[in-house]
């Protein structure tokens, strides 16, 4: 009882002690208890914060860099070391910062709907920025399929791989996570970000398609898809509350 203590008596410092009139910087006493809880109870959840960002990253890099490392996309050598290098920096660095932010000490237990956000936001302009750039080029005959009656196989395809890249990370996002609603709120859209993103690198890495057409339907509609799964958890919990 006395690890359990200490965290109450932390938590209590930040947020105020149970019973106490409820401020903006106040949580009531079953949110303190529980996240107390949480970080004292020996599981994954009470792993510091630094160790559970890096399990996270390990997972929301590592997967997507190891499933292209099986199976690469067939015209590296062809597109542009300096393209190659915006686009991985940019897909990175939304994948990491959406991971560390993701990851709370127990005494922030809420992240700032600003830096989620924003985060949504650079993640979208990231993706986008793929398409502006236009095809890297047209010197493969790998990359020229995906048109006509071969576009929604293929695109279904990538989305599909993208999906199941992503989903893992998601998945350990929402398990680390020390929020008393995993899947809802700021957190979860975070890991909503991560696992889109995480999609997203694998597909560049891995699929030699160069049309605009495919990339945004095949591929960026993986980080659409898991920012309306988590937001579509948040509808149904607001309607139910509104119900009960």
């Amino acid at each position: 009882m006395g690890e359990f203590d200490d965290i109450r008596a932390q938590l209590e410092a930040q947020f105020g002690k149970p019973g106490e009139p409820t401020t903006p910087a106040n949580h009531d006493e079953n949110k303190i208890s529980a996240a107390a809880a949480r970080a004292a109870d020996g599981s994954i959840k009470s792993l510091a914060t630094p160790v559970r960002r890096g399990l996270l990253l390990t997972v929301a890099l590592g997967i997507p860099l190891v499933a292209a490392l099986f199976t690469p996309r067939v015209d590296l050598s062809l597109i542009s070391m300096s393209r190659m290098v915006l686009l991985l920096t940019l897909h990175t660095g939304v994948l990491v910062a959406a991971s560390w932010s993701g990851m709370r000490a127990f005494t922030r237990l809420e992240s700032g709907p600003s830096k989620a956000n924003g985060l949504v936001a650079l993640a979208v302009g990231s993706l986008m920025l793929t398409l502006a750039l236009g095809p890297a080029h047209m010197d493969h005959p790998s990359s020229l399929m995906g048109v006509a009656d071969d576009f929604a196989g293929r695109a279904l395809l990538c989305f599909i791989m993208g999906g199941i890249v992503g989903f893992l990370p998601l998945v350990a996002a929402r398990v680390l996570d020390r929020g008393d609603q995993p899947w809802l709120g700021k957190g979860a859209l975070l890991g909503g970000v991560g696992a889109g993103v995480a999609g997203n690198l694998y597909l560049f890495l891995h699929c030699p398609i160069v049309w605009p057409s495919h990339i945004f339907t095949g591929h960026i509609t993986v980080l659409g898809f898991y920012l309306v799964l988590v937001l579509g958890f948040d509808a149904l919990d607001s309607r139910a509350q509104k119900t009960s």
